[in-house]
């Protein structure tokens, strides 16, 4: 991604720019722009940046001076890869259909011979 111009500065939004040099009122204070660029004068202070829905807290420290406040704030939820969206559907066995939650095959090693087995997991 394209690098903003050294010539023109970082972006600050002027809210955020006049509450630089007085950190007492920047304690806690809630952000809307994702956009401004962490200054060193907001060192050691905590603000509540908005992701869109809710305000994050995040605690100011060197390592984030110099990156935008929206970095430090996700705006979309994390969901690990292949999470199903709803509950599992039973399976038809016989009269083992309302308790019968997952199959799934495992590659079982014993003595140096491989096997596949298929295993099946109840809900108690």
């Amino acid at each position: 991604m394209p690098r903003r111009s050294l010539w023109k500065g970082s972006f600050v939004d002027a809210f955020l720019y006049e509450l630089k040099n007085q950190k007492d009122r920047l304690a806690n204070k809630k952000v809307w722009s994702r956009r401004s660029s962490i200054l060193p004068e907001f060192l050691n202070s905590t603000v509540r940046i908005y992701n869109g829905k809710h305000f994050v807290r995040c605690k100011v420290t060197e390592e984030k001076v110099g990156h935008k406040f929206g970095e430090f704030a996700l705006t979309r939820k994390r969901r690990p890869m292949g999470a199903t969206k709803g509950a599992p559907k039973a399976i038809e066995d016989g009269n083992l259909s309302s308790q019968l939650t997952n199959i799934s095959l495992w590659l079982v090693v014993v003595d140096g011979v491989v096997s596949l087995e298929r295993m099946a997991f109840f809900h108690v």
